[in-house]
């Protein structure tokens, strides 16, 4: 414990800076003081607790959840960073939105956007209708999975908030409704996305096997990868000269090199 202690206690003299950059004030000071408090209550206060976000706004994180680790990787160290600087976005797809906080994002980045947020688990997807309500009408969220076909799947939601996953059929999975990316595009303007995120825990192989019409205009692709199979997938599918690639975090940033106003 006091290892642990010192350990964060260093981390925290390093990095303050940037907690106070991608935070300001008082998102810092909650995230690094306030927040780890409540984790360690968890077992006692496990009601979710929020986080300011800068200028505006809030973030709520349920303790003892992934939680905080997703909050950290999206607001504090930035993982979406590449898609900063460029056009505004209009349509954004965010499938595996887990309890919000990509979707989140995506609204105070881009603030002209219109949200489609997919999330299977109904924990997640409870959390994530608290972190976008303020949002209203910029945002539509399901609780389906994206999948190759509307017929359902089994999903396996009994391990920790970010490894819901399709399973075969056990007495660990239920069963939940489907979308496919067809049906998620008829919802948004013209039919089209500008940017879409995908963190599906493995499902991404078969939507990478089936039609990728959906790339045909699209300008930017956000994809965390499961496996060798699915990398070797996306990269060559996704591949010079009409994409280019970086990688942030654990995530992949794909960007069409041809000029497609977003």
């Amino acid at each position: 414990m006091i290892r642990r202690t010192v350990r964060y206690l260093k981390r925290l003299v390093r990095d303050w800076p940037e907690f106070v950059r991608n935070l300001g004030w008082a998102g810092a000071a909650g995230f690094a003081f306030y927040s780890p408090v409540r984790e360690l209550l968890a077992a006692f206060l496990p009601a979710a607790y929020a986080i300011r976000l800068p200028d505006a706004g809030v973030a709520y994180l349920r303790p003892g959840s992934s939680d905080r680790l997703v909050f950290e990787q999206i607001f504090v160290t930035e993982e979406y960073a590449p898609l900063r600087g460029g056009p505004s976005a209009r349509a954004i797809l965010d499938l595996g939105a887990n309890c919000g906080m990509s979707s989140l994002w995506f609204l105070r980045t881009h603030p002209q956007a219109q949200v489609v947020a997919v999330e299977p688990d109904e924990r997640n997807f409870a959390a994530l209708q608290r972190n976008l309500r303020p949002y209203g009408d910029r945002v539509l969220a399901f609780r389906r999975a994206v999948w190759v076909s509307d017929a359902g799947i089994d999903f396996d939601a009994s391990g920790p908030g970010w490894s819901g996953h399709i399973a075969s059929q056990s007495a660990s999975t239920i069963r939940v409704e489907t979308c496919t990316m067809a049906s998620l595009l008829a919802h948004l303007p013209e039919g089209r996305a500008d940017i879409v995120k995908m963190d599906i825990e493995g499902a991404e192989i078969q939507l990478f096997q089936d039609t990728m019409d959906w790339t045909s205009s699209l300008p930017y692709f956000v994809v965390e990868l499961h496996g060798d199979e699915a990398i070797d997938l996306a990269l060559r599918h996704f591949s010079a000269p009409a994409w280019s690639h970086v990688t942030s975090g654990e995530v992949y940033v794909f960007r069409r090199e041809e000029a497609l106003a977003l």
